[in-house]
């Protein structure tokens, strides 16, 4: 399974665990509702994007719900005081169109 797989693979288990469409998750992601669907579609995402993506996910994972046995988790930085919450995500201030495949 390649990491863009591993998003997927993710992405499928929160929506499954918290009931949200994957529109949503990909707004709370990159601030930007199509932007999981381009990457779906073949759209391309960078490295670092997609390494804080995954952090985000498990920075915000659901109490309860278990992480996919088959995706390695990564770390999850320390937020200090002031840092963004899942709704203020850091991989979405950098997201271009090329990286999306827009």
């Amino acid at each position: 399974m390649d990491a863009i797989e591993h998003l997927f693979r993710i992405c499928t288990s929160y929506s499954a665990a918290t009931g949200l469409s994957e529109a949503t998750i990909s707004t709370r992601l990159f601030r930007d509702g199509k932007g999981l669907a381009r990457i779906r579609a073949g759209g391309d995402i960078g490295a670092r994007r997609l390494e804080r993506a995954m952090q985000w996910f498990a920075a915000n994972w659901p109490e309860g719900a278990e992480w996919p046995a088959d995706v390695p988790r990564p770390d999850t930085p320390t937020l200090a005081p002031g840092a963004p919450d899942e709704n203020d995500n850091p991989a979405a201030e950098s997201l271009t169109p090329e990286e999306c495949g827009a």
